[in-house]
C-alpha cells in the first residue's frame, strides 16, 4: 500500500503535510487540509482515498481539490470542484454512544489534518448516521474515481467495496 507521502506527491504536493510546499522558487502551494481514509474489508485486499485542498501560493490564487485511491500499485486522481468527503467529515461524531457491530465486514481508519488540527479516528460496519453519511460519501468519490480513470484496476475494488456497504 502507497504510504501518505506518495498520495500527496500524487496530488502535487511535495509530501503528506498542511502548510507551504516550495518546487521551486517562484512555485510554491498552500496545502489547506488533507484526508486519508484506508478501507479496511474483513475478507479482501485494503485500499485507500485521500483528499487535498491548496492553493498557489499567490495573492487571490483560487482553491484546488484532488482526491487520490490506491489499492496496490494500481493509483488513480481526479479533480474535485467540491469534496463531499471533506464536508462530511466536518459532521462527524466522535463520540457516539451507541452500540454496533465488531466483527466482520467493513472498517475504516481515518486522518484529517489541517493547521488548526490533526485527528485520526476508526470506525466499522456504520450505523450512526454521520458515519454511514462519511462511508456513502467516500464510497461515492471512489466511484468518481475509478469511473474516470478505467485502465487504473480500481473497478475492483469499488465493486467489493459496493458489497460490503449494500443495504446502507
Amino acid at each position: 500500500m502507497l504510504e501518505p507521502d506518495d498520495l500527496a506527491r500524487l496530488m502535487g504536493l511535495c509530501d503528506w503535510r498542511v502548510g507551504a510546499h516550495r518546487f521551486a522558487e517562484n512555485q510554491v502551494l498552500w496545502a489547506h487540509s488533507l484526508w486519508l481514509v484506508e478501507v479496511q474489508p474483513s475478507f479482501h485486499d485494503h485500499w485507500v482515498i485521500a483528499g487535498v485542498a491548496a492553493e498557489d501560493w499567490r495573492p487571490n490564487a483560487p482553491v484546488w481539490r484532488k482526491a487520490v485511491m490506491a489499492q496496490g500499485r494500481a493509483t488513480a486522481v481526479i479533480e474535485v470542484d467540491r469534496d463531499p468527503v471533506a464536508e462530511v467529515l466536518n459532521a462527524v461524531p466522535l463520540l457516539p454512544t451507541s452500540m454496533g457491530e465488531r466483527l466482520d465486514g467493513i472498517g475504516y481508519h481515518v486522518r484529517t489534518e489541517t493547521v488548526s488540527l490533526r485527528a485520526e479516528f476508526w470506525f466499522a460496519n456504520p450505523h450512526v448516521p454521520q458515519h454511514v453519511a462519511l462511508e456513502r460519501a467516500l464510497r461515492e468519490l471512489g466511484e468518481r474515481i475509478a469511473a474516470a480513470n478505467q485502465a487504473s484496476g480500481l473497478a475492483a475494488a469499488v465493486t467489493v467495496w459496493r458489497q460490503y456497504t449494500e443495504g446502507r
